[in-house]
């Protein structure tokens, strides 16, 4: 099943972010936790939290189903 290109270009945003503010690549199990969302509700709340959470909070938080 093909994905939304907003949803695309969402999950694109947030990982771009969350790799600006780790000041590094993401790890694939962080990138799979962004990517494995299609709502735009749970990529909202994962965007709202990438903004919000300081980098060691936020690397807990992309690794929290590992």
């Amino acid at each position: 099943m093909r994905q939304d290109p907003l949803v695309l270009k969402f999950q694109q945003a947030i990982i771009s972010e969350a790799e600006a503010k780790l000041k590094r690549p993401l790890r694939d199990f962080e990138r799979k936790f962004i990517v494995s969302r299609g709502s735009l509700i749970a990529l909202e709340a994962i965007g709202d939290s990438v903004k919000t959470k300081d980098p060691a909070q936020l690397e807990g938080y992309l690794g929290s189903e590992r």
